[in-house]
């Protein structure tokens, strides 16, 4: 197989492949169909090289905005927004993001929605492959004390 950079050349035609199957709404099933790949090797491809843009769920002062049992902590405790340091805090996350296909590429809501957004993008994916290599290669020398 023909190499370009140090990469096979197939990676990049299967990222794009990829979005095209998000963007034209295939299915999981004829998604890993057409790219020859497992679920679970799909699965681990969106979300090891997903872009992640950070919602508005922080107010300016660190307090967060969107946490799942804020609802609760009004009630009970009388907060108005959740303390930054509290135990309980776990972000709301669209639901969305939990089924196929795990990013909100073609989602109608992507431009009103407040909440923690993730985007596969085929350039944005290889250059974090090419980053983690490159930066891989220049790990710092170990030193051998006696």
């Amino acid at each position: 197989m023909k190499k370009t950079s140090g990469f096979k050349h197939s990676l990049y035609a299967d990222f794009l492949l990829l979005y095209k199957c998000i963007y034209y709404q295939y299915t999981n099933k004829k998604t890993c169909q057409l790219l020859g790949k497992d679920r679970s090797t799909v699965f681990r491809i969106l979300h090891k090289y997903v872009k992640v843009i950070k919602g508005t769920a922080y107010k300016s002062d660190g307090r967060h905005r969107h946490c799942l049992y804020l609802r609760n902590c009004i009630r009970k405790e009388g907060f108005t927004s959740c303390p930054h340091d509290c135990p309980k805090f776990k972000q709301y996350q669209c639901s969305k993001l939990l089924s196929w296909p795990y990013v909100c590429n073609g989602c109608e809501n992507d431009s009103t929605c407040r909440k923690e957004k993730h985007f596969f993008d085929p350039e944005y994916a290889l250059g974090m492959i090419r980053n983690n290599e490159s930066e891989s290669k220049h790990a710092p020398k170990v030193i051998k004390r006696n």
